[in-house]
């Protein structure tokens, strides 16, 4: 595995002479794309929509889409490039990854607490 350092996931989709690690096939970057290109988007689609219910600002609501949506990008195009290009494309997937984590757990942390902790349903206003 990629010991989670940027030398282990270059290793890991380059291959390695050290460890007779071969690079990931063509067939196997496409396998591996082909799954996380049909659920990835699904997810964030849903998440997405259950923030845009919110009373979250329409400038919050644009980042975190954004956000979403270009960590979701780097993160499926980074082992291509990775693979084929250049083992500094490293940086962009790391990259995607912040992204994507951080708009994922604000997509779910701001209608958690408008649900559970404000006690205001979806769409709701403010209770009085």
């Amino acid at each position: 595995m990629t010991g989670l350092s940027p030398q282990g996931i270059a290793e890991h989709y380059r291959g390695s002479d050290a460890t007779f690690g071969e690079p990931m096939s063509f067939r196997e970057l496409a396998e591996i794309t082909h799954f996380h290109l049909f659920t990835m988007p699904v997810v964030f689609m849903i998440l997405i929509h259950v923030m845009y219910l919110t009373s979250a600002s329409h400038t919050l609501k644009a980042i975190v889409t954004w956000a979403g949506f270009g960590g979701v990008m780097l993160d499926l195009a980074s082992p291509w490039l990775i693979s084929y290009v250049s083992p500094i494309f490293i940086l962009s997937m790391l990259a995607g990854d912040t992204l994507m984590t951080i708009s994922f757990l604000v997509m779910m942390v701001v209608p958690l607490y408008e649900m559970w902790i404000l006690g205001q349903p979806l769409m709701g206003g403010k209770r009085s």
